[in-house]
């Protein structure tokens, strides 16, 4: 956002975990609950799972679900920042999507520290050790995966924390964005 990216009309509410907010699309975050759920899985499921269990008609329902509450949320804004962790189980199918809408992606993949993910999901979710560090692998190699020779790059979220400026600067290089809000603006 501080480079001129449109975030979400509605996003995901601060809560005690995270006081500053997630930043995630509620809408879009709900669709996807009802997606794992319709094909007997959850976002906290590390086991593999297929869309291929839905039936076709339901594909297009949740392309069309998708499609259009991304319009409304970004109001069809050329530069949009899609923040929702849930979608890397869902890569491919997005990208239809967002191709459909003319929508050139472009992928930022952080690394977290799996010990401080698993602290995180412990807290929050009371989601055992184990259980958070086999959830945390499926969602970066699944990210790793779909993303391969996409324009991407990786960042370390310690080194944003740290340093943020040298991570975005990076960040802008490696993804050729340069028609947004001047460096020193932001």
């Amino acid at each position: 956002a501080i480079l001129g990216m449109k975030l979400p009309a509605n996003i995901l509410d601060a809560s005690l975990t995270n006081e500053t907010g997630h930043w995630e699309p509620s809408r879009l975050t709900e669709l996807h609950d009802q997606m794992f759920d319709e094909i007997g899985s959850a976002w906290n499921d590390w086991r593999y799972f297929s869309l291929n269990k839905l039936k076709v008609e339901r594909i297009y329902f949740y392309k069309q679900q998708i499609s259009r509450i991304l319009q409304e949320e970004y109001d069809v804004s050329k530069f949009f920042v899609l923040k929702e962790p849930r979608i890397t189980r869902f890569i491919s199918f997005y990208e239809e999507i967002l191709n459909s809408l003319n929508v050139k992606v472009r992928y930022v993949l952080p690394i977290r520290n799996p010990l401080s993910v698993a602290a995180s999901l412990e807290k929050r979710n009371q989601m055992g050790l184990e259980s958070s560090l086999l959830l945390w692998l499926r969602y970066q190699l699944e990210a790793e995966r779909a993303t391969r020779g996409r324009n991407r790059v990786f960042i370390v979220y310690e080194d944003l924390v740290r340093d943020w400026r040298t991570v975005l600067y990076r960040l802008c290089d490696e993804l050729s964005i340069t028609s947004l809000y001047p460096r020193e603006e932001a």
